[in-house]
């Protein structure tokens, strides 16, 4: 069915598939300033999710549908719920279980990824995207609420599992090496431009004279 033009459609639109956005611009962000941090991102929140599709099971909360026994396919928004299919799914019963919530997982792991790193440089270079990206994902998990994707529980498992791993994959790569520290986001801009003189360019020093009064 297609998506009407209308503003709350197209809310749902892009908050469904913010994760896939954002992992996008940080694949295209690194191609373009080459260097490997979206590559060694990924991998890391590709850990996460695998670890916590294996907490589903043990936490045991299943889909809010599933507890008050309601159709999904009468729900507005139902489709951008899940617009793929949960590659987790098989091992950790993801069309059963909810907890805890993959998008809240992306979404606090992406924010303390990104905020670790923005707090140790001086500068903090990245505090307009990732003010963007709370924005974004608070809009995005108060959708999944509303349509009834998720319920706050498992909203706030999310959160927490999502946190606690980019806390602990952050902390190790940046204190792991040099490399490491070069490889996480806003931590050292390696690409920034500097100003150089070329072998043909030099300063000019001229003295000035002072008037005597």
């Amino acid at each position: 069915m297609a998506i009407k033009l209308a503003f709350d459609d197209i809310m749902i639109f892009f908050t469904a598939l913010s994760p896939i956005f954002i992992s996008m611009y940080f694949v295209l962000d690194s191609f373009f300033n080459y260097n490997a941090r979206a590559f060694f991102f990924l991998i890391f929140l590709l850990i996460t999710q695998i670890i916590s599709a294996l907490f589903r099971p043990l936490i045991g909360r299943k889909r809010p549908w599933i507890i008050h026994k309601g159709n999904p396919t009468k729900q507005r928004a139902h489709d951008f719920c899940d617009p793929f299919e949960d590659p987790f799914g098989a091992m950790g019963g993801g069309d059963i279980y909810s907890a805890p919530g993959p998008h809240a997982v992306f979404h606090a792991f992406t924010f303390v990824y990104l905020l670790l790193g923005n707090w140790t440089n001086p500068n903090y270079p990245g505090t307009p995207f990732i003010i963007f990206q709370l924005i974004w994902g608070i809009l995005d998990l108060v959708f999944r609420w509303k349509s009834n994707c998720s319920a706050p529980p498992d909203i706030m498992w999310g959160l927490v599992v999502g946190g606690l791993m980019a806390y602990g994959l952050w902390t190790a790569f940046y204190h792991s090496s040099e490399f490491g520290k070069r490889n996480v986001y806003y931590a050292q801009e390696t690409n920034a431009k500097k100003c150089r003189l070329n072998k043909k360019q030099q300063f000019v020093c001229r003295k000035i004279k002072k008037n005597k009064k």
